[in-house]
């Protein structure tokens, strides 16, 4: 074989791996390009999710406080906790509560800086004067009916200082 054709089909060659590795490098700044858009849009979609859970926790507490207003309109006007009849009553109230409880605290809400806190606090002093026939049950919508109707849910207040 002759030199000049092995140089010239070395240097074909080696124009043929440098057009390679130019799509190789091409590829490879698509693909780190392709991962920053996804990475992108992954924190997007996990800022939607918390965003929604933060909602889903409020609307929670709202039905919380619902149930517990329901069943305190069937409660007596004073509850004797030494009556047996008003026992089981009282059970369900408590567990209406502690419902409620839960989901003041899955929601991780201060009680002195919060508005939700604030409000959660008073109501529950006054459900455990209730509970211990210190209080009447007046009393306590006093302070749950506005809880309800305060718009939490839709960010009106915070649940958490800034």
């Amino acid at each position: 074989m002759d030199a000049n054709y092995i140089a010239y089909e070395a240097l074909v060659v080696s124009r043929e791996a440098a057009d390679w590795a130019v799509w190789s490098a091409l590829g490879t700044w698509f693909s780190g390009i392709i991962t920053l858009v996804t990475a992108f849009v992954a924190f997007r979609a996990l800022q939607t999710w918390k965003q929604q859970e933060r909602h889903n926790e409020k609307k929670a507490l709202k039905a919380a406080l619902i149930n517990y207003r329901n069943l305190l309109v069937m409660m007596p006007e004073t509850l004797e906790p030494s009556e047996p009849d008003c026992r089981q009553p009282a059970l369900l109230l408590q567990d209406s509560m502690n419902q409620i409880y839960l989901h003041v605290t899955l929601m991780e809400v201060t009680f002195d800086t919060s508005e939700i806190g604030r409000q959660f606090h008073a109501l529950y002093n006054r459900h455990a004067e209730y509970m211990q026939g210190q209080a009447h049950r007046e009393q306590i919508a006093e302070l749950l009916i506005p809880f309800i109707s305060e718009p939490f849910i839709s960010g009106a207040y915070k649940s958490k200082p800034e």
